[in-house]
């Protein structure tokens, strides 16, 4: 559930991230990059609030593709993260640095963590 305050957000960033997931991943992801967004939304008060929407929305996908190693060279579905970045037309530092925070702020301490990242292992290089 989005919080009413936070809901023209929310609003903004669905269609640049389901533009992408549905171009460059799938289904699965985009379902993920939506959960983060969502609890995002509802953090007290939300990080949203401050910053550039669309850094918002390429660290999100960012950090949910590499929480699946799609940026691991020899993963048989790698995704290159310049990739991630140009099409929110930004740096990949600028991605990377937003997803850092954003996996801080979830308090992730490793990658692959199951919430994150998919059961089937069919992301796996």
């Amino acid at each position: 559930m989005i919080p009413k305050e936070m809901q023209g957000i929310y609003n903004c960033l669905v269609p640049a991230i389901t533009v992408f997931c549905e171009a460059q991943l799938d289904a699965r992801y985009l379902e993920k990059c939506l959960a983060a967004l969502e609890k995002l939304c509802r953090k007290r008060p939300s990080p949203l609030l401050s910053g550039n929407l669309n850094t918002w929305a390429a660290g999100i996908v960012y950090f949910v593709c590499a929480q699946n190693d799609r940026f691991v060279r020899g993963c048989k579905n790698r995704l290159d993260a310049a990739e991630v970045a140009g099409f929110f037309d930004l740096s990949v530092n600028t991605a990377s640095t937003k997803a850092s925070q954003i996996r801080k702020m979830f308090r992730v301490k490793t990658y692959n963590e199951r919430c994150w990242s998919f059961d089937d292992g069919s992301d796996d290089p």
